[in-house]
C-alpha cells in the first residue's frame, strides 16, 4: 500500500511484477479476514491511482468483483467499506469497462448500503460519494442503479449529517451534479429529497473551499436546468447570492468562475 502511494515508478513496478494479481489472490484466500480485505482495498486504491494499465490489470483479474465481495462479507466493518469505496473510485475513474463491471457486480448497491449502515462515519460517506461520482459519469445504467437503490436520499442525508466535513460536501455535490445531468426524474428526486437546499447550505458553510464552491455551482446549474421548482428552491434558499459571493471570493479560481 505505502510503497505505491504517490510513487508512479513503484506503481508500475508492482503492476509489472504481478503484484495486483497477488493482492487479489490474498483477498480470495482470506475472504473472512477483515484486516486483509481493508488493506488490500487500500492497496488497489493506490495502485490504480492515475495508472490506466493497473486499472485494466485489476479489472481483468476480477478486482472489481473482489472489492464488492469484500463489501458484502464485511458490511459492518467501516474500514473495509471506506477502503473499498476508495478502490472503486479509482478503478472506475475514466474506465468505462470497470464502471460496467462494478455496476453488473452490484457495486453501486454495495456503496449505497455502506452509506446507510455507516451513516455516522464521515470517511465512509466521503469515499462513497466519490465512488458514486465516478461510477455514474457517462453511465446511464449506473445512474439508474444509484437512484433505484435510494442513493439520492442517502447522499442528501450525508450532507445534512456531515455538514462540517468539506470532503463529504464536495463529493456529494459532484455526484448530485452527475446524477442530475439531462435527467429530469433525478432532478425532481434530488429536489424532493432536499438536495438543492443541502447544496446551498454547503456553499454557505464552506465559503473558503474552492472545491466545494465549484462543485456546488455545477450541481445547481444542472439541478435548475429545465426545473422551475428547483430554481425556486435555490433562490429561496439564498443560492443566487451565494453563487455571486463565490465568484467574488474565488476570483482566481477558473473552475468557480466558469460555473
Amino acid at each position: 500500500w505505502n510503497l505505491s502511494c504517490n510513487n508512479d515508478a513503484n506503481r508500475k513496478r508492482i503492476g509489472d511484477a504481478g503484484g495486483i494479481e497477488l493482492v487479489l489472490a490474498a483477498m480470495r484466500r482470506h475472504a473472512d479476514v477483515a484486516g486483509v480485505q481493508e488493506q488490500a482495498c487500500g492497496a488497489l486504491y493506490n495502485l490504480s491511482a492515475l495508472d490506466d494499465a493497473n486499472d485494466k490489470r485489476a479489472g481483468d483479474a476480477g478486482g472489481i468483483e473482489a472489492v464488492v465481495a469484500a463489501m458484502r462479507r464485511h458490511a459492518d466493518a467501516a474500514g473495509v467499506q471506506e477502503q473499498a469505496c476508495r478502490a472503486l473510485w479509482n478503478l472506475s475513474c475514466d474506465n468505462d469497462v470497470n464502471k460496467k463491471r462494478a455496476g453488473d457486480a452490484g457495486g453501486v448497491e454495495a456503496v449505497v448500503a455502506a452509506m446507510r449502515r455507516h451513516a455516522d462515519a464521515a470517511g465512509v460517506q466521503e469515499q462513497a460519494c466519490a465512488a458514486l461520482a465516478n461510477l455514474s459519469k457517462n453511465n446511464n445504467a449506473n445512474d439508474k442503479r444509484i437512484s433505484d437503490a435510494g442513493g439520492i436520499e442517502a447522499i442528501a442525508a450525508a450532507m445534512r449529517r456531515h455538514a462540517d466535513a468539506a470532503g463529504v460536501q464536495e463529493w456529494a455535490c459532484a455526484v448530485l451534479r452527475r446524477l442530475s445531468y439531462n435527467n429530469d426524474a433525478n432532478d425532481k428526486r434530488i429536489g424532493d429529497a432536499g438536495g438543492v437546499e443541502a447544496v446551498v447550505a454547503a456553499m454557505r458553510r464552506h465559503a473558503d473551499a474552492a472545491g466545494v464552491q465549484e462543485r456546488a455551482c455545477r450541481a445547481l446549474c444542472n439541478l435548475s436546468s429545465n426545473n422551475d421548482a428547483n430554481k425556486k428552491r435555490a433562490g429561496d434558499a439564498g443560492g443566487i447570492e451565494l453563487v455571486v459571493a463565490a465568484m467574488r471570493r474565488h476570483a482566481d479560481a477558473a473552475g468557480v468562475q466558469e460555473c
